[in-house]
């Protein structure tokens, strides 16, 4: 047994140096080394080192929160039965959902799961909402996004005896780059929830946002003129797009118009094709729009911003001749998708990959600095810290965030907003 384990032992460690030298040899023939061990290497200490901080949460508040979303529960259940006419429905039951869809409202079968049944997975319920004007889908969607949202972020989360929640961040978790993170995804936590955590008593979070990061990375990579001049001028970019999307000059664009517009650009920024955006603008807010209305849209904001499409277009052959996309910051994704994958992930890649490395170039100057990072979300950065430290981390913190950066052939600086405040979720913006 002894000398058994001694072999495997030995053998492991032998595997690792050979895929060590391997790994070697290919990051340098992709070019690669050397943002390897600027970034990505130190990165990993630095993400550990965050993760072993922890968030603090209040124990008082997640009750509370707790028993909201028993309540929201309840009403979508009474909303549910009362849409369907049973007071004994049971909106978890798969059969009667696909008792009540295909049978009682009669619609056709749209897929079938391995065995045959009709499906009523969310993809599903996503297209027969969109295509169906029936209040049964909306109510359903919302019955499972709070039932979801309590599983995951107020029941099964671990609170150490500290009270502070402890996440696992991972720098490997993403194709372009961004962190992820796991037991609980800070990444994804509804922003109403995000009020359960906030600083330890006698002390403040900073909370560091890039303002429109991928909006402007997209003007910057495509050379669009119009979203150039409005990111330079302070215009209100949304503002511009809902123009676009609707045709209107700028007095008639209402907080509707500029709502949605928000909501639809960023939809089609992650490579959606109409059919995808309808249906995405169904299940996060809602909206209703049919694939037509969504095409017609795009095509308006096509016009507006041609730049855009041409540079998709090149990025689209370029990636399909060689396999390869490579961000500004120097990293490397390597794919073999075909066909509407591949166009997604031509598109996306570029300007999600570069946002997260410029994301993380910040966290490691700010990590280097000593600073208290206790959670990166996508495009911002939180920071602990106690009242005598805010003033001067601020700064500091600004400062990083608003570096000049070397993006697509021009020298470019990305606004950053500042928040402060004891609650995440809850914060005030900073003001001197």
């Amino acid at each position: 047994m002894t000398r058994t384990l001694w072999e495997y032992n030995l053998l492991d460690c032998v595997t690792t140096a050979q895929v060590y030298r391997k790994i070697n040899t290919e990051l340098e023939t992709l070019g690669v080394s050397a943002f390897y061990h600027t970034m990505v290497h130190p990165l990993v200490l630095a993400v550990k080192r965050m993760g072993a901080r922890g968030m603090w949460l209040d124990r008082d508040k997640l009750e509370a929160m707790r028993t909201e979303y028993e309540i929201k529960i309840g009403k979508f259940t009474d909303a549910i039965q009362l849409i369907v006419g049973k007071a004994d429905f049971n909106p978890n039951s798969t059969a009667d959902i696909r008792n009540y869809i295909y049978n009682d409202l009669g619609i056709a079968i749209v897929g079938r799961t391995a065995t045959g049944a009709a499906s009523v997975d969310e993809a599903t319920l996503l297209k027969l909402g969109v295509k169906h004007d029936h209040a049964f889908f909306k109510a359903l969607l919302g019955y499972r996004k709070v039932v979801k949202y309590y599983g995951t972020y107020l029941k099964r989360i671990y609170i150490a005896p500290d009270s502070r929640v402890r996440s696992r961040f991972l720098v490997h978790g993403t194709a372009t780059g961004r962190l992820s993170s796991r037991e609980p995804n800070f990444q994804n936590i509804p922003y109403d929830l995000r009020s359960i955590y906030g600083a330890n008593e006698g002390r403040l979070l900073i909370e560091c946002d890039s303002s429109q990061l991928e909006l402007r990375l997209i003007a910057y990579a495509s050379g669009c003129k119009q979203l150039i001049q409005g990111f330079e001028a302070g215009e209100d970019v949304h503002r511009l797009n809902a123009m676009a999307i609707y045709g209107l000059p700028r007095e008639a664009v209402g907080k509707e118009e500029r709502d949605f517009a928000k909501r639809f650009v960023y939809c089609q920024n992650y490579g959606g094709g109409p059919k995808k955006i309808s249906e995405i603008l169904f299940a996060d807010a809602g909206i209703t729009k049919s694939p037509r209305e969504c095409e017609e849209m795009l095509y308006r904001l096509r016009a507006a911003y041609p730049e855009i499409w041409a540079w998709r277009e090149k990025v689209l052959a370029e990636t399909k001749r060689t396999k390869i996309i490579r961000n500004e910051y120097g990293r490397v994704r390597i794919t073999f998708a075909r066909d509407e994958a591949l166009s997604g992930i031509a598109y996306n890649t570029p300007i999600q990959s570069t946002a997260a490395d410029y994301i993380n170039s910040v966290f490691l100057e700010l990590d280097g600095l000593g600073m208290c990072l206790v959670n990166q979300v996508h495009d911002s950065i939180l920071i602990e810290v106690t009242r005598e430290q805010l003033h001067d981390t601020v700064l500091k913190v600004k400062t990083a965030f608003e570096r000049p950066q070397r993006l697509w052939g021009r020298l470019v600086v990305l606004p950053a907003e500042i928040k402060v405040g004891t609650r995440w979720g809850l914060l005030d913006p900073w003001q001197e």
